[in-house]
């Protein structure tokens, strides 16, 4: 798998590593904390814009599975999600 590196920053084609959306969040938490709507709102995009590999898969599984829009399934994934749907179905 070919890695990106822009800004010391690992992007790979399918996701951000799980440890890059960490980081992301985490900054975003720490940057606004008075102005609390905004700093929802940006974290709220991080996490359902910015996905791992895993969480992908996951995504167009249920997509492939169930009736529904993409983003509407999407938001019911989350990383922890994935992480045992890979781990019971894959390992």
């Amino acid at each position: 798998m070919e890695v990106l590196v822009k800004n010391n920053m690992k992007v790979y084609p399918m996701g951000f590593t799980p440890e890059i959306k960490s980081k992301l969040i985490t900054a975003a938490e720490k940057r606004s904390p008075k102005k609390k709507q905004k700093s929802s709102e940006e974290i709220d995009y991080l996490t359902h814009t910015l996905r791992t590999e895993e969480e992908l898969a996951v995504i167009f599984a249920k997509v492939s599975r169930n009736a529904g829009s993409f983003e509407e399934l999407a938001r019911t994934v989350t990383e922890e999600g994935a992480a045992n749907f890979h781990q019971k179905w894959t390992v």
